[in-house]
């Protein structure tokens, strides 16, 4: 999971990471050289390490992104509940206290929350050429 400063929202691109109904969404979000459907909009639990150890955190209007080959945590979302990023010691921390909230991790050159080894995609028969 991607900690991403440039995004507006949270993308999940595994529908499993949700624990509520999705919302339908005829909206779509603008990726590289192209749109992106977002197939409906939900609360997505994702795992952070924090000081006193791993920890669920639950990302309400999350966009469900199947075709996303990542995932992304809106850092601007996360600013307006008062955590920031601090870029020297690689964290996320409370504005008022200072105390650290989350561990970030750092994989080919992206600042993360969370790194899963990215799975191989498939073709379907109707997406394969030659």
């Amino acid at each position: 999971m991607i900690l991403n400063s440039g995004t507006t929202i949270h993308v999940i691109n595994d529908r499993s990471r949700f624990v509520d109904e999705l919302q339908p969404s005829s909206d779509f979000v603008y990726a590289g050289t192209g749109i992106d459907p977002i197939k409906g909009i939900g609360t997505a639990v994702i795992t952070i390490q924090t000081p006193s150890g791993p920890r669920e955190l639950f990302l309400a209007n999350t966009a469900y992104i199947p075709a996303f080959y990542t995932n992304l945590a809106c850092l601007k979302k996360f600013n307006k509940k008062n955590i920031w990023w601090d870029n020297k010691k690689n964290l996320l921390y409370h504005k008022n206290d200072y105390k650290t909230f989350a561990f970030c991790e750092s994989h080919c050159n992206q600042l993360m929350l969370k790194y899963n080894e990215p799975q191989p995609r498939t073709l379907s028969k109707a997406s394969f050429a030659i």
